[in-house]
């Protein structure tokens, strides 16, 4: 599909990237995120209203959020004890945007991992694919 840019916000940090642009002839809005693995919910807090000044159009958002939505179903362990404020922390920025994890949506209980750790023996989906809702 032909996408033509209008504007380009890159974090210095390299932490996201946001592109607004037309995807046939309509305005979107794109972001890729890669999410601290600490003070998650920090970064979700101060990012939520940079995409809402960048954003035009539907938003969809893709990247590795080093969190989970729900940690009973997202993780194969127990959950940690950081994952609750996280976990709120992404449901808030989620809401905020009117967004939705897609693959939740479509698979409700579906436990499918995309990192495994080792040393934790863990495995977790960190991987979101956040569509704006009117999209839907």
């Amino acid at each position: 599909m032909p996408f033509k840019s209008s504007s380009v916000h890159v974090d210095q940090e390299g932490r996201y990237i946001i592109v607004s642009g037309w995807l046939q002839n309509e305005k979107v809005t794109l972001v890729n995120v890669y999410a601290p693995n600490i003070l998650q919910s920090k970064f979700f807090a101060s990012l939520c209203p940079t995409i809402a000044r960048s954003m035009e159009g539907p938003l969809i958002i893709g990247g590795d959020f080093n969190s989970v939505c729900d940690p009973i179903v997202d993780r194969s362990s127990q959950p940690l004890p950081s994952d609750k404020n996280i976990s709120t922390a992404l449901r808030e920025f989620q809401s905020e945007l009117g967004i939705t994890d897609i693959w939740r949506l479509v698979h409700p209980d579906v436990r499918e991992y995309s990192f495994y750790s080792g040393c934790f023996i863990d495995q977790l989906s960190p991987y979101l694919l956040l569509l704006f809702n009117e999209i839907l």
